[in-house]
């Protein structure tokens, strides 16, 4: 059956500035040991800069120049990671998952790809393919391919 909405292609813009708020957000109610977070996006490249608490505040700083669909995954290409300076071994960077219990973000050292899960994060009711995924200097524009969407199902009264 048709979808009540329906498109052949699709570009979005997802706004640096509320991104990083909605990250902080997200840090901020899982109680993740990060202090701060920074993120610059430049045309063709995110800064990701910032401090984690781990028995004793550590900078750090990372550059993302590539973030790929591989389909329900999003792969995102982690740069130059350093804390202290000094460049972080593959073993460490690890932490980013383990914030993540349920198995939507891995990481991959072979390729220092951070993988993220999207199907799990995409009601069911909504259909799409993600074509490509560009960083700008006004965040990230994702265009995908054809797709639809349909009314979210209702919700029986006891429901929350």
């Amino acid at each position: 059956m048709p979808r009540l909405i329906e498109w052949n292609r699709l570009e979005v813009t997802l706004r640096g500035d509320r991104l990083a708020a909605l990250i902080g957000e997200g840090i901020e109610a899982k109680k993740a040991p990060i202090t701060s977070l920074f993120l610059e996006f430049r045309d063709g490249e995110l800064v990701i800069e910032g401090k984690a608490k781990k028995g004793m505040t550590i900078p750090f700083e990372a550059k993302v120049r590539s973030i790929r669909p591989d389909g329900a995954w999003l792969r995102i290409r982690i740069d130059e990671a350093s804390a202290f300076g000094l460049p972080v071994p593959a073993f460490l960077q690890k932490f980013i998952e383990g914030a993540v219990k349920d198995g939507s973000v891995r990481y991959d050292p072979a390729t220092s790809e951070l993988m993220v899960d999207l199907g799990r994060r995409i009601p069911g009711f909504v259909d799409l393919a993600i074509d490509s995924v560009a960083i700008v200097s006004e965040g990230i524009v994702v265009r995908l391919g054809a797709g639809g969407a349909d009314i979210p199902p209702r919700r029986s009264r006891g429901e929350a």
